[in-house]
């Protein structure tokens, strides 16, 4: 019996380790490799780490590893195959048959790239082919890149790499992208139903507001046909990708309550279309507001017109 049980060896995985043995707790780390640390062993180099500028991504693992080792901490390599809550603790059995007992589970298994399989691809992984724009982008600063995807993600990652590389070139399998919109003219239907949400959400009070919520559409975010917090959490966790969804685990997913904290954390709001949040820096009501410049030349054109 463990005070906690941790899945995972990853960053995620050991920096949860050393917090709890620092708590006094008697603490197992389960990794489904030997030594594993997670997907930053692959990256060939790691420039937003406070601290280890320009370090591989296998030897900052190692660091993290030794930091929990030197505290005690004890690991298990093996793989998890389920977890049975009990009447007072945790139940987790590996694939040989071994059960482990602990009071807590902490599950930091990690999440997978969605890989393009490709000749060369295996290759060049990590050495030309990146997955997050954001962490690896400055890498390619000035030169020429190609983003692969015609969804939201690979839209959004290929704005962000325009402000950084040479030339962006968009690679899509399908005669039309998949992702959002930036512009009232080129909406598409569903891009209508999403305006129409941001309206109801942002209650604009004239048709100039309308225009400007229009014209800001991609800062807003929209997911159609979720209604409720269960359905929201349940999509966030199951289908959003922003999580590496386990059926292990379906039996403790609260879907209703993580919507309900989602939804208080982003002041997000239901309507008849979806689900709409607005994540953006500015005020909504500066962003509806009019602007000062188209203001004066109307009322100089109004003028003008009164002249004549």
């Amino acid at each position: 019996m463990t005070d906690v049980l941790i899945i995972g060896s990853g960053p995620a995985g050991m920096t949860a380790a050393i917090y709890a043995k620092r708590a006094n707790l008697d603490v197992l780390v389960v990794e489904k490799e030997y030594e594993g640390t997670g997907q930053m062993a692959e990256s060939s180099r790691i420039d937003n780490y406070p601290g280890f500028y320009g370090i591989n991504g296998y030897e900052l693992g190692e660091k993290i590893r030794e930091h929990a080792e030197a505290l005690g901490i004890k690991f298990l390599e093996a793989e998890v195959t389920g977890i049975q809550k009990t009447e007072e603790n945790f139940d987790i059995t590996l694939e040989s048959g071994e059960v482990q007992s602990s009071k807590t589970v902490i599950y930091t298994a990690g999440a997978a790239h969605r890989k393009l399989a490709v000749p060369g691809s295996e290759k060049f992984e990590n050495r030309g082919i990146s997955y997050c724009a954001s962490c690896d982008g400055a890498f390619y600063h000035g030169k020429d890149v190609a983003v692969i995807g015609g969804g939201n993600s690979a839209l959004d990652d290929a704005l962000l790499l325009s402000e950084i590389c040479n030339k962006v070139y968009l690679i899509h399998r399908r005669a039309e992208f998949r992702g959002d919109a930036s512009t009232l003219a080129k909406l598409e239907q569903k891009d209508r139903d999403k305006l129409e949400a941001v309206i109801v959400f942002a209650e604009p009070e004239n048709a100039g507001a309308i225009r400007r919520l229009a014209e800001n559409l991609e800062q807003f975010d929209f997911i159609p046909g979720i209604h409720t917090p269960e359905e929201y959490g349940r999509y966030m966790i199951r289908e959003s990708g922003r999580f590496e969804y386990d059926d292990i685990l379906e039996a403790f997913y609260d879907y209703e309550g993580y919507g309900q904290h989602r939804i208080q954390q982003e002041n997000g709001r239901f309507s008849g279309y979806g689900y709409v949040s607005y994540p953006g820096t500015m005020a909504l009501e500066d962003l509806m507001a009019e602007d000062p410049a188209e203001a004066y030349q109307a009322e100089q054109g109004l003028q003008m017109g009164g002249l004549e």
